[in-house]
This record gives structure tokens, sequence and C-alpha cells, in this order.
């Protein structure tokens, strides 16, 4: 049962796999993975060996698929794992580059001897060997194998996801904090700034009746915050105690101090006064009249210390948990990358199996697959190259079934001649590795 030109039958129910298979070469400086029919394999190597390097690609030659209508959907479901994959590795490769500038991609994979690998994804492509343990050739069909592949990837893209949503939790709360320790005396936390290297013996002062706040004042306004303390005076209401009533100064004099050792770019001061408790949300509304910030805190050497502790603890997680997901992210990657390498070898399968046919014999398409990695000059001559690939397959096919590679399109409203411009008899897909 030859297939062959059966391949443009499936372009027209809709399937998206033949559309890089036949239509375009992949873009400047990507691998190219290219399948003749058997017996062209020499001929197409030579004919491009002056473009740049060909490798063997080990794609099995004997993966279920069932029948051709299977053959037309498996198109379709390998497209769209095969995108889904890519979607994968990119967001890895930026997620690891972010993380490490100086990080370099690695795949590790397995040999039948039961020996671990690593090795950069070029390499990994030109020397792809298939992997049993990975993708068994004989007892799972072509889609469910590929569908298999491509939940796994998702499935430790999702493990991935949610560690950087944990690490973005904590970043969240490390920036919290360090905005704060960066911002002028008027909006950082004043834990951050009376501590125990600050504060004096006897700078806060807590009785019975006496309390002590914190002052921030803007830069020239000691000299006229001194002469508010000194003589503000608190008027009592007809309805509060006799003590309160004869209460007029709540302010304990001389008892305004400033921290020496706070310095702030802005200019602002800090200060300590004592007064009276009962009388400090008066004295909170005149200062903020004139421009002061007035804050109630209570220091304890014992809660700084308990605060460093938990503040160090905090950038100890971030720093375990950071780890923990770039080694997830790299484990992923290298995962799915072999995945990706899998995937395009089973798409290639399908690819021939359409347009090379299937044996009699043995039920499986007879071809030969290489990477093609194009040199740096070479990527950008695509019409070139595809007119030498266009020539050393086209009389496998006959002219009737192919449309001579590098020729000019004509344009058409025909959608059969349309379609039979862009079939090729060799099958091309694009083969990256970097997806930055």
């Amino acid at each position: 049962a030859c297939w062959g030109p059966l391949a443009q039958v499936a372009r027209s129910t809709g399937a998206h796999g033949p559309q890089h298979a036949c239509g375009s070469l992949p873009c400047a400086m990507s691998n190219w993975l290219l399948a003749v029919s058997s017996g062209n394999d020499a001929r197409v190597r030579n004919a491009l060996k002056t473009y740049g390097e060909c490798s063997t690609y080990q794609v099995p030659n004997r993966l279920k698929f069932g029948s051709f209508d299977s053959l037309v959907k498996n198109l379709d479901d390998l497209s769209k794992c095969d995108n889904q994959v890519e979607q994968v590795l990119r967001r890895l490769e930026r997620l690891l580059s972010e993380m490490d500038t100086a990080w370099t991609p690695e795949v590790v994979f397995g040999t039948p001897q039961g020996e671990w690998f690593k090795s950069p994804p070029s390499s990994y492509l030109k020397n792809f060997r298939w992997e049993e343990t990975l993708s068994p050739v004989k007892s799972t069909n072509v889609s469910v194998l590929a569908a298999k592949l491509a939940q796994f990837q998702v499935a430790g893209d999702d493990e991935v996801k949610l560690q950087a949503g944990a690490v973005q939790d904590l970043k969240a709360q490390a920036n919290s904090i360090a905005k704060k320790e960066s911002g002028t005396l008027a909006q950082r936390d004043l834990v951050d700034i009376l501590t125990p290297d600050v504060v004096e013996s006897g700078d806060f002062v807590f009785t019975p009746h006496f309390t002590t706040l914190v002052v921030i004042l803007p830069r020239g306004g000691e000299k006229d915050f001194q002469t508010f303390c000194d003589t503000f005076e608190v008027t009592p209401s007809a309805d509060e105690s006799f003590e309160k009533q004869r209460v007029v100064k709540p302010v304990v004099p001389l008892s305004m101090k400033k921290f020496d050792k706070v310095h702030d770019k802005e200019g602002f001061t800090a200060w300590r006064i004592v007064i009276l408790k009962g009388r400090t949300d008066d004295f909170a509304a005149a200062a903020r009249q004139r421009k002061a910030i007035v804050r109630e805190f209570e220091f304890s050497v014992k809660d700084y210390k308990a605060l460093e502790i938990k503040r160090k603890e905090l950038d100890r997680r971030q720093k375990e948990e950071e780890v923990r997901l770039f080694r997830l992210a790299n484990a992923a990657y290298s995962d799915a990358f072999r995945a990706y390498g899998h995937l395009k070898a089973m798409r290639c399968f399908v690819e021939c199996a359409l347009r090379f046919g299937v044996s009699p014999d043995s039920g499986s398409p007879k071809f030969s697959a290489f990477l093609f990695t194009p040199t740096a000059l070479a990527a950008r001559k695509e019409q070139e190259i595809r007119k030498v690939l266009g020539e050393a397959t086209q009389a496998d096919f006959g002219q009737e079934h192919c449309t001579r590679a590098g020729a000019k399109k004509e344009a058409s409203t025909d959608l059969a001649a349309a379609e039979d411009q862009e079939y090729f008899p060799y099958v091309c897909l694009p083969l990256s590795s970097s997806f930055a």
C-alpha cells in the first residue's frame, strides 16, 4: 500500500503536521530534520555537504499507527504536542537564564545499558538515539505515546510553576522589607531605625502614668517643635475627671531628646518625648499641623533580636527555595528536551508513512532520516537549499507530484494547485537546540 501522494489528502483534512513537513523549511540557524525515501540518503547528503553538516537521526520505522485515518489524525495530535512541549522549553529556558545568566542547557539521557550522560542540546540532537525506556516503540500507538510524553512534560512544568510561585511569595516579603529599609525616616519601620546600637538606656519611659512617643521631624523643624512641646496645653472638657482637669501641660519638660545616631538622606530627624498617658491623641493631632509625624513605639531588645532571626530565616528560606526551583527547572528542561526530540522523531515517522508509503511485507515505511545543521552562511540560503533538495529527491515522485524547489510560485485561487505548490518529495521538520 503506497500512500505517498495521499499526504496531500491529509492536508486537505485540516491536519497541521505537513505544513512544516513540505511547505516551508525551518527558520535560519535551526536544525532541519530531513527524511528521504530509502536509497536517496547518500545522494541527498552529498548534495547538502557544501551547506552544512548531516548526522544520522534515529527514527524508528516500526511505530504502531493503525489505519490511514489514524495517521491523518496523528499529524494533528503530534503537531499540538510538539507545540506544547516547545512552549514548555521556551518558558523553562527563559526562567533558568534569568536565575543564572551563566546557565548553559544540558540534557541528561540514558542508554540501553543503563548508563546516564550529560550533553548540550545541539550534541544530543546530532547523536540522537531513541530511548525505549522513555518511549516504548511496540507497546503503544503513536498518538497515545505522544500524548503521554506531552502530559508528563506539562506535569513537570506545573511543578516548576508551583515552586516559582512559592519563590515569588518569599521575594515579595523580602522586597517589602527592603523597601521599608531604604525609604526615608517618615516611611521606614521604627524597628529598623531604633536598633539596640541607637537606643540608650532610659530613652524609653513607660510607667502607669507616662509613656514615650517617637517624633519624626522634617529638616529645620527642631527649634519650632521644641517651642511647641514646651508650650503645648490641653484644655480639659467639662465631662473629664477632676484629675484630668488639673493637667494643662502633658509633655514632661526637657524630655525632648534627639536620636543622634539616626541619619536620613532627606534631612528627617528622630526624637523622643515623654508625655502623660491619655493625652497622646491630642498631642499627635496638634503635631501633625506642624508637619511632624508622631508614632507610638515600645523598644525591646528581645523583640528586635526575634525580628532579626525571623528575617534571616526568611532570607535562608528564599535561597533554599530558589536552589530547589533551579534544580527542578533544570531537570524539567532536560526531560522536556528529550521528549521534544522523540516527538520530532514520531512526527517524522508519520510524515514518512504518508509520503513514502509502507512496505506490504513489514507494514512500515522505508526511509532514511538525518539531522541537517546548516552553516551560518548557508542558513540564509533557504531557497537555494530547497532547490538542491528538490533536485535530489524529485525523481522518486515525478514532476506531477512535486514542484521544483526554489521555483517562483504564481498566485492561484485554486486550492488543489496551491497545495500542489507546497508539496515536496521529502520530509523536513524544524528542530531547534535553543528557544531563547
